[in-house]
């Protein structure tokens, strides 16, 4: 079966008839003040290939998309491996990977192999984007474009690399991936290349290295090895690069650790650093290091203003969120002896002055059960719609929970 038969097939299939509906619509809406060259439009019409690339261009610039796609794909449809590429291109960039990814997979048919579509399809199964996710499909293309790679590092080539160490990391093909790691953190471009280019790559390679020695995955656990990956990594990397990777991580330990190296660096990591420990996520529950850091951060933040300096904007977040989180655990006398005033005062300055979903949760509780003030369930019922707005999962299941038990109350838990 050649392209123009792919495409038909697709086209009966009706998996892109909502595609040419729309621009077809398009077309007929098109109001185009400068018409194209007759004699260009004819040679175009006529089946020749570089015209219908030409006039599709014309279109592209016009600012035209559904002429663009029709010529385009007039020319695709007789093989032509430009017109298949830009087709890629434009899906991409529209974010419309379904139908990018079927022009990537003719790419690769008609050449025999692309460097960039297969990185592009890998992406898109490794990520899920506009197909399932699937990580054996990702390997397989990935896999596909190791015959092309260039000996010039690209960004390109990069993303192949990381995504061959990830897919083999996440199927549990520690060796392999622990090769493509290395590769990656070891990778360099050509001299008048821009760091930037393989920093992402150098990048990506260590912080697999490090979770694969952290963790033992088909190594022998190393933690100097780790040490120097890390120290690597700060040396070298922007900071703010550390609290990121704590929150794309999977394993509760291993968002701990970068968490842990991120607090070193701000004390709003801090304050991220003792909610783990309080709520005992990677690392063993301990209220009283988690009390004692707030207590830290209040102190050093408490100890700049008395100085008569401005702390930094960070800095005044940390300290507000600190002295809230404090308020939760008078709340529940964690660490501390259970004090409902102490808990309302300082649950109440934190919410006016931050956003921590978990101090304006547990300051609705107060005001509905009455806690350290007087009971107001109209407070209780804005302080609640607060938190669920802060992404607060407990304040979410309540609004749930009482829209199902009061289905003709509209307003109910709403302000």
């Amino acid at each position: 079966m050649n392209l123009k038969d792919d495409v038909n097939y697709i086209k009966s299939k009706g998996q892109m008839k909502k595609l040419f509906l729309f621009y077809l619509l398009l077309l007929v809406q098109c109001a185009v003040t400068a018409q194209p060259d007759e004699k260009l439009v004819r040679k175009a019409t006529s089946g020749n290939v570089k015209a219908q690339r030409e006039l599709g261009s014309y279109y592209d610039v016009k600012g035209d998309s559904a002429n663009f796609v029709h010529w385009y794909m007039m020319a695709a449809t007789q093989n032509d491996e430009k017109a298949i590429r830009e087709l890629g291109m434009f899906f991409d960039r529209r974010k419309d990977y379904r139908n990018a990814a079927v022009w990537w997979k003719n790419l690769i048919t008609k050449k025999k192999g692309d460097l960039w579509a297969s990185a592009r399809l890998g992406d898109y199964y490794r990520k899920g984007k506009g197909v399932e996710r699937n990580m054996e499909e990702a390997l397989f293309w990935y896999k596909a474009s190791i015959p092309k790679m260039e000996e010039t590092l690209s960004t390109t080539l990069g993303d192949v690399m990381v995504g061959l160490a990830i897919c083999n990391d996440s199927l549990g093909r520690y060796n392999e991936a622990l090769k493509w790691y290395q590769k990656c953190a070891n990778a360099r471009g050509p001299e008048y290349a821009k760091p930037e280019i393989y920093y992402f790559i150098n990048r990506a390679g260590l912080i697999g290295l490090v979770r694969m020695f952290y963790l033992g995955l088909g190594v022998e656990k190393n933690y100097k090895l780790v040490n120097q990956y890390v120290d690597k990594l700060v040396n070298t990397y922007k900071v703010t690069w550390f609290a990121d990777i704590a929150y794309s991580q999977q394993e509760d330990s291993m968002h701990f650790f970068w968490m842990n190296i991120a607090s070193h660096f701000s004390n709003v990591w801090l304050v991220e650093l003792a909610k783990l420990y309080e709520k005992g996520k990677g690392v063993t529950k301990d209220y009283e290091r988690a009390f004692k850091i707030y207590q830290a951060i209040i102190n050093v933040v408490g100890g700049i203003s008395s100085k008569g300096e401005t702390p930094s904007p960070n800095d005044n977040i940390a300290f507000y969120r600190s002295y809230g989180r404090q308020g939760i655990m008078y709340y529940y006398g964690n660490y501390v002896t259970q004090n409902a005033e102490e808990a309302f005062l300082r649950l109440k300055i934190s919410a006016m002055m931050t956003n921590d979903s978990g101090v304006l949760l547990t300051l609705a509780y107060c005001y509905r059960d009455g806690i350290g003030t007087e009971q107001d369930m109209e407070k209780y019922k804005e302080w609640l719609n607060k938190a669920e707005e802060a992404g607060d999962n407990d304040a979410i299941q309540l609004r749930k929970m009482a829209r199902e038990a009061n289905p003709d109350n509209k307003s109910f838990p709403f302000k």
